[in-house]
């Protein structure tokens, strides 16, 4: 099984990179034209993943298709910035529209990027594996990888949900010719034991939340505490979080992740390598 991280910053993108993991994911808020919040659009990832992997790391979108960015849109431009820029797959995601729509609109999606030399990925991780299953019916081709509908979970910085057990994961990949992939693996310590049940498995807000945490413990009192203030205010929690829920320190650390990349604290070379050498650990363990 092999992993698949998100670009949830510039130091989980680089750490990863540099270890040569599978597939760097990278959805529309986190990477896009203009800059996601990372910093980084298309060109940028593309030039920073394949300089330090050495052309190893496969670069793929996340999630890719209508109304998945910040603003409600048709992904097209999107997608086709993603081929310009030497995007390596793209995960053609069509859940955000209305369920009598979604199989004609992949449908069109797969005609218009299966033409290029990319990967394609389609279903998702909410959906049950019978809608799936209709997507891919209606894609009409072999995808590279098929999301199990596996139940997973992630709100806030915590796995809610209860995924599939082994078995049935394996059933369910034995049916087809080409891999499976699962999505939001993120806090299940036992992801390892489908490995060889699923080709490739996706990571994101877990790593974030490694470097979130190596960052505030390396960081004197004082500027943490600013740097979590600065956070909570973003309301960049907001999204993650019901009314009711989350004290005001999980809601800040969840937030920081959304912000990481555009405050300025200065960090010693020790400091520094311990945040990056955090972020290894994390991505070695997988």
């Amino acid at each position: 099984m092999k992993l698949c991280v998100g670009a949830v910053s510039r130091r989980v993108v680089e750490e990863a990179a540099k270890l040569q993991v599978h597939q760097i994911v990278a959805s529309r808020r986190q990477v896009d034209i203009g800059g996601g919040y990372t910093g980084l659009d298309q060109w940028s990832l593309v030039r920073l993943v394949r300089e330090l992997s050495d052309g190893k790391t496969q670069v793929v979108r996340d999630h890719g298709g209508p109304w998945q960015g910040a603003v409600h849109d048709d992904g097209i431009d999107s997608l086709d910035a993603d081929v310009k820029a030497g995007f390596d797959g793209l995960h053609l995601d069509v859940c955000k529209l209305p369920s009598n729509e979604q199989e004609k609109r992949l449908g069109e999606l797969v005609d218009r990027y299966s033409r290029h030399s990319v990967t394609i990925e389609i279903g998702g991780e909410h959906d049950t594996q019978e809608w799936n299953e209709r997507l891919l019916e209606a894609s009409r081709i072999e995808p590279n990888f098929l999301v199990i509908g596996f139940n997973s979970f992630v709100w806030a910085d915590r796995q809610i949900g209860r995924p599939l057990p082994l078995d049935e994961v394996k059933k369910i990949s034995e049916r087809y010719s080409f891999r499976t992939k699962i999505h939001n693996a993120d806090w299940l310590g036992y992801r390892r034991e489908y490995g060889d049940a699923v080709g490739a498995y996706n990571i994101a807000p877990e790593f974030a939340r490694v470097e979130i945490d190596a960052l505030l413990t390396v960081l004197p009192f004082g500027t943490a505490r600013s740097l979590l203030t600065r956070a909570y205010g973003s309301e960049k929690w907001g999204r993650w979080f019901n009314t009711d829920e989350g004290t005001w320190d999980e809601r800040a650390r969840c937030a920081l992740r959304y912000i990481i990349n555009d405050v300025n604290v200065e960090l010693t070379s020790d400091m520094e390598e311990y945040v990056r050498s955090s972020i290894r650990d994390a991505l070695i363990r997988g």
